[in-house]
């Protein structure tokens, strides 16, 4: 039996026995919000728009100019009222319905299986050349007991192996968790992110369809929330652009498994909460952590029914083959490298290049033909090695030629995106909160200043061309121009300018177009039909004018619906997402103008006025309504005019988000849905280090064949 839900957790609101008739009728269709749809503000602006027939007939043309004069932005502030609950109601939403929260669970498994193939393959887990990590239980006193989570018969196997397999067969090493909870723990730059990516494709490779889906959870992002099941939630809409609403009914269907990757990357003051909050989770979970944080976290509980395997140094033998094999056929350049790896005694060389990350690196460092790996042999210590393969990382992927982006200022843009990445963040670079690494109300000034020249630039024009004689101003006209320019100030200066996501816009169901464009009809039949009782007009012009009007808004609902429509569930990329918000942008400013547009047609026919006044009025007070609400309503704008700001004194690029792809291409950085992340925490560690600011040291000149190119 389906079941309304209760109100949202401390906010104490009631619902009308209307509401619950609605929500309990609803929960047999299909999709629907939770606070579905907007009845009250239709009923409300119903009443307005009837209110004013209702004067115009028995008051008269002049009483309803006066009513009009006095009320008319109240009136259009209530139908923007309006639209906001119908684009939210239509926006997605929870449903009880098991079938509908399984086709959903399939889509975000499809999602999420694009996404991490192409990722995979750009990491270079799967090609050309993947680096294979061994995986080993750890210590004893990090894990549950066996008997807690092997599978029956299978205790003294485990026990007895040294090595229970690798990142290329991990999918099997999972089998053997019958409780299917385990932790990966290991070294910096060990292979942890890479072993739970691997074991999610190999997941996701298996599922079946209704089967929960693997979803890797970046635990950098961790913030304080009232539940880790609300943090899920969120992080859909931003990894995978699950509506809220829909990501909250498969978390809450237990159809999202997750793997929380980087346990170490929570914030020192968030970590007890988030530990405790992940001991509520009694199902199936993946989590990676460094070992000596992760130790730390256990030392008063470790967690139940859970598997602990730690991911082992590179083996020597296969650390040569990939130097071998994932570059050119021409080999010895690396002789002394290889050379390195095979001696029996440890060398500062050898011990680094066991570590993945580091041998990653050397590839990069070294790709081009003129460059001399054999360096790393003459280096005394290990911190020494991964110092250089550090700090030469940037100079391998930049400056290539003479048009290409320099080293240096590479450097310079990635330390202001990772120095600022409180306000980014958090869990990596968000473009839309780029506006917050400017000061607050410096960057509102600039919005005001640009909303109110452009309302000045547009008003003075479109009511000069709408007055009779056209061309003429009169001082009233000149007061109406400021008022409305200090309106869109005042918007400007209160606007929210930082959203916590991109908008998008969301596919309704034909079903919900279907009923609405059937109560506009009905409610302009009723319309019509008393006017033809009130009036004299002719029952034919009604009906001519009933037909105009439901296909007008038939060819505008079903236009926009096509136009600005996406699937529910999708993968995405960080340009993707700024797509996705400039196309909701530009539904909200076209429905807007549109609605004074239309309104203006109405009021000029109701009092027999100047319909080309009107329509001038109407188009104007929508295109400042628009552009008022722009700053609030779309990232895009916002983040181009910080763009901008911060390009004007060198801090970024004027495209800051093509930096941040290229970047992304050249290996530098990595992407989780629409957020970047850098590429591990040493090189992040790397470039706060003041000494690692300095471009390149005097022994990387042999990585290039000139400099003249920086």
């Amino acid at each position: 039996m389906c079941k309304p839900k209760g109100t949202a957790r401390g906010t104490g609101t009631k619902r009308t026995l209307l509401t619950w008739i609605i929500r309990i009728h609803s929960c047999k269709l299909s999709l629907m919000t939770p606070a579905g749809f907007p009845w009250a503000r239709l009923a409300l602006s119903a009443a307005l728009l009837a209110a004013g027939i209702l004067i115009w007939r028995l008051l008269g043309t002049d009483t309803l100019k006066t009513l009009v004069a006095v009320t008319g932005v109240g009136f259009t502030a209530c139908l923007l009222w309006l639209a906001k609950g119908v684009i939210s109601w239509r926006a997605g939403s929870p449903t009880n319905d098991a079938k509908a929260v399984s086709d959903a669970a399939d889509q975000l498994a499809r999602a999420v299986e694009s996404f991490w193939t192409k990722e995979a393959a750009h990491r270079g887990l799967t090609s050309p050349m993947p680096i294979s990590v061994r995986l080993r239980l750890a210590d004893e006193a990090l894990s549950a007991h066996p008997a807690q989570w092997r599978n029956l018969g299978d205790v003294q196997v485990l026990e007895r192996e040294a090595t229970l397999g690798n990142t290329s067969n991990i999918g099997d090493v999972y089998d053997r968790v019958r409780t299917g909870r385990l932790v990966v723990v290991g070294p910096p730059g060990g292979g942890k992110t890479a072993a739970a990516v691997m074991l999610l494709l190999a997941l996701l490779e298996r599922r079946r369809p209704g089967e929960p889906v693997p979803v890797l959870f970046p635990l950098s992002a961790w913030t304080e929330s009232s539940s880790i099941e609300s943090w899920m939630s969120a992080q859909l809409a931003l990894l995978h652009r699950v509506p809220p609403a829909v990501g909250s009914a498969l978390v809450g269907a237990r159809l999202v498994m997750p793997i929380l990757d980087g346990l170490d990357e929570v914030p020192e003051n968030l970590l007890n909460a988030c530990i405790a909050d992940i001991h509520t989770l009694n199902d199936r979970l993946v989590l990676t952590c460094r070992t000596l944080q992760y130790t730390r976290a256990t030392q008063e509980k470790v967690m139940d029914r859970a598997a602990v395997i730690t991911v082992a140094p590179l083996d020597r033998k296969l650390a040569a083959n990939y130097l071998r094999h994932s570059g050119s056929a021409d080999t010895r350049r690396w002789s002394r490298v290889l050379d390195a790896l095979a001696r029996a005694e440890q060398n500062p060389c050898q011990i680094a290049l066991t570590s993945p990350l580091m041998l990653s690196l050397a590839r990069t460092v070294f790709q081009a033909s003129t460059s001399e790996p054999s360096m790393l042999v003459e280096m005394k210590s290990v911190d020494e090695v991964e110092s250089f393969l550090l700090r030469n990382l940037l100079k391998a992927v930049y400056g290539r030629d003479r048009g290409d982006l320099s080293p240096g200022v590479a450097q310079r843009y990635l330390t202001f995106f990772l120095l600022h990445s409180t306000e980014l963040g958090p869990g990596g670079i968000r473009w839309w909160r780029l506006p917050a690494c400017l000061p607050h109300w410096t960057f509102r000034f600039v919005v005001s200043t640009l909303l109110a020249t452009l309302a000045l630039a547009v008003s003075f024009p479109v009511i000069a061309l709408t007055n009779s004689p056209k061309g003429q101003l009169t001082s009233q006209d000149s007061i109406l121009v400021i008022v409305l320019s200090s309106l869109c100030a005042i918007a400007g200066l209160v606007s929210k300018t930082v959203r916590t996501a991109p908008a998008d816009q969301h596919r309704p169901s034909f079903r919900s177009v279907g009923s609405g464009l059937v109560a506009i009809s009905a409610g302009t039949v009723g319309t019509i039909a008393w006017g033809v009782v009130a009036t004299s007009a002719s029952l034919s012009d009604q009906i001519t004018g009933l037909v105009a009007v439901v296909l007008m808004i038939a060819s505008l609902s079903f236009g926009l619906v096509r136009m600005f429509s996406a699937p529910l569930v999708r993968s995405v990329t960080p340009r993707d997402s700024l797509r996705s918000d400039v196309r909701a942008g530009l539904v909200v400013a076209v429905v807007i103008v549109l609605a004074g547009v239309a309104l203006a047609v109405v009021l000029g026919n109701a009092t027999q006025s100047d319909v080309a006044g009107y329509l001038g009025g109407g188009a104007l007070v929508g295109f400042l309504t628009a552009i008022s609400l722009l700053p609030s309503k779309c990232s895009a704008a916002n983040f181009s005019l910080a763009s901008f700001m911060l390009s004007r004194g060198g801090r970024l690029p004027r495209r800051p988000l093509r930096f941040l792809d290229d970047a992304y291409e050249r290996g530098i950085l990595r992407r989780s849905g629409m957020i970047y992340q850098f590429r591990h925490d040493r090189f992040r560690e790397f470039l706060l280090n003041p000494q690692g600011a300095e471009n390149v040291s005097t022994a990387s000149a042999a990585l290039r064949p000139t400099d003249a190119a920086f």
